[in-house]
């Protein structure tokens, strides 16, 4: 019964008679007699014929060797490329402004915006305030007010 309706769809039927047939493979069947691809459709995607010329699209720059090999690498491939980045940084605040729960925003003034990333009622930030950003062993950071040793982890944030 089933091929009956795909031949009936097929012969004049619409989307809706072949969505209703169960059987994956008539219904596929319907679909491709319903929609079978023109002549015009068939010669529009052959590819071009040799004695029209295609013009081939320009290679691509490979990337710049520098950054494939640093691609994927965390440092712990070539540790000597931070060699040239200082294990601490002092700087002023230029300005701090606090956020919820005890974290603070600070920029400094280099340019570089610092946000704390764990709290400490005991520590306070304010503009003005010299603070060393000092680079912890595992790969974080620590910042505290130049001369103090209390200080709470941060990331740089731009």
């Amino acid at each position: 019964m089933g091929l009956l309706f795909v031949q009936g769809a097929a012969a004049g039927g619409s989307p809706d008679q072949c969505v209703r047939i169960a059987d994956d493979a008539a219904r596929l069947a319907c679909f491709d007699a319903l929609f079978k691809p023109t002549a015009t459709a068939k010669s529009q995607a052959q590819p071009q014929s040799p004695s029209q010329p295609s013009q081939p699209s320009p290679p691509l720059p490979p990337p710049p060797q520098a950054a494939v090999e640093k691609f994927g690498d965390t440092g712990q491939l070539h540790p000597l490329a931070k060699a040239d980045i200082p294990k601490r940084l002092t700087s002023h605040v230029q300005a701090a402004q606090a956020l919820a729960n005890g974290f603070y925003r600070l920029v400094l003034d280099n340019g570089q915006i610092w946000q704390t990333v764990e709290a400490n009622w005991a520590v306070e930030f304010k503009a003005g305030d010299e603070v060393t950003v000092t680079r912890l062993a595992l790969g974080g950071f620590q910042i505290a007010a130049a001369g103090s040793a209390i200080g709470v982890s941060g990331r740089r944030v731009r």
